[in-house]
């Protein structure tokens, strides 16, 4: 299955989605902000990101733009 990382500063949130993919059968890793997320960036690690839009800090989007670009 899937390796999934789930980037939200809600816990509810990340538990919520958690529990569901795992029992999907997917291996997910949680990170509450961006910056705990990023040590994540190395290529191919994960298949597949779930990213907050409305975060304190980076945001969302400048995060999916960060790791793109480190992905390169």
């Amino acid at each position: 299955m899937a390796k999934i990382l789930i980037v939200d500063d809600d816990a509810a949130v990340r538990a919520t989605i958690q529990l569901l993919l795992e029992r999907a059968g997917h291996s997910v890793v949680v990170a509450g902000d961006a910056a705990r997320g990023s040590q994540y960036s190395k290529p191919g690690i994960f298949d597949l990101l779930f990213l907050d839009i409305f975060m304190p800090g980076m945001d969302g989007l400048e995060t999916m733009s960060w790791f793109i670009n480190s992905n390169r």
